[in-house]
């Protein structure tokens, strides 16, 4: 009776002092959005017994770290495991870790692991980049047409050189003591005709 009731004391002995050491996630360890997260812990000295409660943490600051979340709450402590599904959402930190808390509000801290954040986040971007180059391909669009624009000017600017050059024409006949290729409209030449007429009937006078 002495000797078991020794045994009982020490057992008893050895819960209560047990401590708890975080295994994972760990310093080669890294977090992937959308995938599953394994959390183990292990019993130093004794046999764990009580409820858990488990929370992400960040910051590059041990002494200052911030509670991103609670990832489990009533945990078995004598269940050494439990997992959790890494949201979509998750943000790219290298200083990430695990606090475990018992029943008597002690609080062990895991190792600094890594997170990489989601396809989500980069889609998000591409999308805040593409909006960004719409609007310079419509301002694109609008310097071409405005471009094309001058093609008026160049048919005005035709016919400009050639009222010139048939100006120049006329001057060069009048200078060989040519005539000027004028045209006239019927009434006119008709009453070119009748001056003729008067004139000749006037010289035969």
């Amino acid at each position: 009776m002495q000797l078991l009731g020794l045994c009982t004391i020490g057992a008893l002995a050895a819960t209560a002092f047990a401590k708890l050491q975080i295994v994972l996630p760990n310093s080669h360890t890294q977090w992937q959005a959308g995938t599953p997260g394994s959390i183990k812990w292990k019993a130093i000295g004794g046999n764990l017994k009580g409820r858990l409660s488990i929370e992400l943490m960040e910051g590059s600051d041990p002494s200052n770290m911030q509670t991103v979340t609670t990832i489990a709450e009533n945990i078995p402590a004598g269940s050494l495991e439990t997992h959790w599904n890494v949201p979509k959402n998750f943000r790219n930190s290298n200083n990430y870790s695990i606090k475990v808390v018992d029943e008597d509000g002690e609080e062990y801290y895991g190792q600094y692991f890594k997170g990489v954040g989601g396809k989500t986040e980069v889609s998000k971007q591409a999308g805040k980049k593409g909006s960004n180059s719409k609007p310079q391909q419509r301002q694109q669009g609008k310097n071409i047409d405005s471009g094309n624009k001058p093609n008026n000017g160049r048919e005005d600017t035709k016919d400009g050189s050639m009222a010139m050059r048939a100006s120049s024409v006329d001057g060069n006949a009048a200078l060989n003591g040519q005539a000027p290729l004028v045209s006239f409209s019927g009434s006119a030449v008709a009453a070119a005709y009748a001056m003729a007429a008067v004139a000749g009937s006037l010289i035969a006078f």
